[in-house]
């Protein structure tokens, strides 16, 4: 199972178990909003801090634009995001909450969240050369 898959495997569960507090506690207000939306549009982030009971500041607007992580993470893992449609159920539940799950591996996608070549190489080599490094020195002290 890939890393893709180990991901997908946990959202749905943590989605599942909200589906299953929300249908025990019927009484209790909730909230479907998708991170996404609350990143992108002012609608969706008006809403929530209503429904979080807030006073809604301006400030709000400009907060998605902010860059607070200069690491951005990427992976050099292969990533397929079209393996969600094999499996039904976890593909069904994208689509009730509202996720898009006809992805194609575009360029856009893999230079996102998929480490570029060059520096998979660099790794790569530098992981060689301490390991031929490490090797020499265990030769020399044999000697």
């Amino acid at each position: 199972m890939s890393q893709f898959e180990k991901a997908l495997f946990f959202w749905a569960e943590v989605h599942l178990y909200g589906l299953e507090v929300q249908a025990a506690l019927p009484t209790v207000p909730f909230l479907r909003i998708s991170f996404e939306d609350i990143l992108a549009s002012h609608d969706a982030r008006v809403s929530f801090a209503q429904f979080l009971d807030l006073p809604y500041r301006s400030a709000f607007d400009g907060a998605p634009n902010q860059n607070v992580d200069q690491y951005r993470k990427q992976t050099v893992a292969t990533i397929e995001p079209s393996r969600i449609n094999k499996y039904a159920e976890i593909a069904s539940l994208a689509a009730q909450f509202g996720y898009h799950t006809g992805f194609e591996e575009s360029r856009a996608f893999h230079s996102r969240y998929r480490t570029p070549w060059s520096t998979r190489a660099k790794r790569r080599l530098r992981a060689t050369l301490h390991a031929c490094q490490a090797n020499l020195q265990i030769r020399e002290k044999q000697s």
